[in-house]
């Protein structure tokens, strides 16, 4: 019966809990009548194990809140038997207690780290226990195990709120960095718009004037400010995903128009680095819906990154139909530089690449891959990258929802 009550408050989640639970083995091990639990000086819920005048006994146990015995039993700090005709505790619950055919009084208090936290009641319809030397053993046994069990739920719950505390601390941290990288992007861009606005007419005036040199330099500094321009877009759309404000724009868009629109702006990094890129040769391929600004810059994302780390390769984009979902789905694979396993599964991270040596010899970043969940608000399936050394690497996007044929509206 003792590893009754062990295993009862073990599985509970509240002081509260152990102390109702627990109301049943004490009744039957101590051969009580009934109990009830008592979490301070407040009354909890109680058990009936026999018997008795169901009237009489739910107005004794009513007319208990409140009543100097309980008062005086809420100091108690170790177990105690109680006689209720016992002359010291005559008065108005006393009298409907014996009504009721309670004669004698059971209390198991609950201490943790010397604090009593609350105990529980258990009353016997006879004046005197059966076998006092066994009785007085089990509320022993009983006392131990309910301060034992307490004792973890209690560092249990203390835990729980930790938690909570910690979580709630570290998204209020977050919530103020992404308000502050917001903030300060839109602070960078209002200058830098400036820059390169100054910087594209410099270059076509210094072109007019058959400067060419000097014109080249503009475009330079033109390129260098873009560069950082779509870093600081890259920055300012993490903090948007963060705090979940992404915009959400739907449009119905030409996939293989975007798709060759994206190659021919990664052509000068293809030929830098002496690669090819392979489109689909299907011209039909059909328009979908969702935002088309960020399948671009998931597509440019994907293509950019296989053509950056392939060289003297190939770089392939693929489109097809997926036989389960009826979806499309969009592969881009290279043979270029490939990861291990143990890279593969941080780089989706943000401001994360695949290892210091890949950042200081490619540059970069790590933002690129943070942004592949969905162009709808609703993410897509991005199917587990696969990647080997020496290799190559594939990555599947998947779910892209179909819009009409081409050239339909």
């Amino acid at each position: 019966m003792l590893s009754s009550i062990a295993s009862t408050a073990n599985a509970s989640h509240s002081l509260l809990e152990i102390l109702h639970l627990c109301l049943r083995p004490l009744c039957t091990g101590l051969q009580m009548a009934c109990g009830l639990a008592l979490i301070g000086r407040e009354l909890g819920e109680h058990f009936v194990a026999s018997p008795l005048d169901a009237p009489a006994l739910g107005d004794a146990l009513a007319s208990l809140e409140g009543s100097p015995w309980i008062a005086a039993i809420s100091r108690e700090r170790a177990p105690g038997a109680f006689r209720l005709d016992d002359p010291l505790w005559a008065g108005e619950w006393h009298g409907q207690a014996l009504a009721a055919g309670l004669r004698r009084a059971l209390h198991i208090p609950v201490l943790v780290d010397g604090v009593r936290l609350g105990g529980c009641i258990v009353f016997s319809a006879e004046a005197e226990p059966r076998d006092r030397a066994a009785e007085e053993q089990f509320v022993a046994a009983a006392y131990d195990a309910l301060a034992v069990q307490s004792s973890r739920v209690i560092a249990r719950e203390h835990a729980a709120a930790a938690n909570v505390r910690a979580r709630e601390a570290a998204e209020d941290a977050n919530r103020a960095k992404s308000d502050f990288v917001s903030s300060m992007s839109h602070e960078l861009r209002t200058p830098l718009n400036a820059i390169l606005g100054y910087a594209e007419l410099l270059a076509d005036d210094l072109t007019e004037e058959g400067l060419a040199e000097q014109a080249g330099l503009a475009v330079k500094m033109g390129r260098a400010g873009r560069h950082l321009s779509g870093l600081i877009n890259n920055i300012l759309d993490l903090s948007k995903i963060e705090a979940g404000k992404m915009d959400v724009a739907i449009e119905t868009i030409d996939l293989a128009e975007l798709i060759d629109d994206v190659v021919t702006t990664l052509a000068p990094i293809a030929e830098a680095s002496k690669t090819q890129i392979s489109t689909p040769a299907d011209r039909s391929l059909p328009r979908i819906e969702t935002d088309g600004t960020k399948v671009r810059q998931i597509l440019f994302n994907l293509i950019g990154n296989a053509t950056k780390f392939t060289r003297d390769g190939q770089v392939t984009v693929r489109v097809d139909v997926s036989v389960e979902t009826r979806l499309l789905r969009l592969t881009v694979e290279d043979n270029g530089i490939g990861m291990t396993e143990e890279q593969l599964g941080r780089i989706f991270q943000p401001f994360t690449q695949a290892g210091a040596e890949i950042t200081s010899r490619y540059g970069g970043t790590g933002l690129g891959l943070t942004f592949l969940p969905s162009p709808r608000g609703d993410p897509m399936a991005r199917s587990p990258a696969t990647s080997a050394p020496g290799v190559g690497s594939r990555f599947v996007v998947e779910r892209l929802p179909r819009g009409g044929p081409p050239g339909a509206r």
